[in-house]
């Protein structure tokens, strides 16, 4: 068990569509602080992450960051909130009419606003992320 360190690793896979990149920072310290960066979607991961750390390592200051780049040809593809930008479009009527204000809401303007274009959430199996992730 190493009680205690300085250092840096990184580690990349590639599997399943996915790039995988794994780092570890730590530097000397009285007491095991471990911090975990992850993509929100692999949050639900982070107790597993600092277990593993915690199993290995008994002091230092430690930061795990992960990063998964998908490949584009598996990401789910754009879709149009048709109720929320009839919201927006109405609304901007309104204050058009209430403010007597001159203009037209453009296709750009709409697409750029919050929830008009999105992608459908992706579901997530945690055991075959953590795989990957623990494997990196």
């Amino acid at each position: 068990m190493i009680l205690s360190m300085t250092g840096f690793g990184r580690a990349e896979a590639r599997e399943d569509g996915r790039f995988v990149t794994v780092e570890i920072r730590s530097v000397n310290h009285r007491f095991l602080e471990v911090s975990v960066r992850l993509p929100r979607t692999l949050s639900v991961l982070e107790p597993k992450v600092r277990e593993r750390v915690q199993g290995v390592i008994t002091r230092g200051k430690v930061t795990v960051t992960v990063a998964v780049e998908a490949d584009p040809a598996l990401v789910s593809p754009a879709r149009l909130n048709r109720e929320m930008a009839a919201r927006y479009v109405e609304i901007g009527r309104v204050i058009a009419r209430e403010f007597a204000l001159q203009g037209q809401l453009e296709v750009p303007d709409l697409m750029a606003l919050p929830d008009v274009v999105g992608r459908e959430p992706a579901s997530i199996d945690e055991e075959a992320e953590w795989a990957v992730v623990s494997g990196v």
